[in-house]
């Protein structure tokens, strides 16, 4: 829902945006969103998606390419089309079976870490406690 006076000034000075923004809503953000925020939204998930580095990324990606607070229209317009073609080119890598770039040792090694952990707190070796101290040592560990 519009309530800023900013944009609903800009809204009756540009009437198409109020298209735009039913799309940003009726895709993303609305109660039946085609992908709605359970979907993208990484905030409160379980120890199963410990990381949301690609979301992560994408944001670095995303603020590094506006490179203001408060970007216009035209510059958050162009960084939406720079972003298309990134995924353009990432689809097409995919389709042409090209493998995926491999993640670091050091990565690779701690995700095996704390899988061991997690297989051990459920096969109930390992108490709460245990598997949360063992989890904080690994973390430590790899900073």
């Amino acid at each position: 829902m519009i309530t800023s006076r900013h944009t609903t000034r800009l809204l009756r000075a540009h009437p198409a945006l109020d298209d735009f923004i039913q799309y940003i809503e009726q895709t993303y953000v609305g109660d039946n969103a085609l992908f709605p925020p359970a979907v993208w939204n990484v905030f409160g998930r379980g120890s199963d998606n410990r990381t949301n580095n690609r979301v992560e990324a994408f944001h670095h990606r995303w603020n590094t390419g506006v490179e203001r607070r408060h970007p216009s229209l035209w510059v958050f317009i162009r960084r939406l089309k720079d972003e298309q073609r990134r995924l353009e080119t990432q689809c097409g890598i995919a389709e042409r079976g090209d493998p995926a770039p491999q993640q670091r040792r050091k990565w690779r090694r701690l995700d095996e870490r704390l899988q061991r952990l997690r297989r051990q707190y459920r096969r109930g070796v390992r108490t709460l406690d245990a598997y949360w101290e063992a989890v904080q040592y690994c973390m430590v560990q790899f900073e």
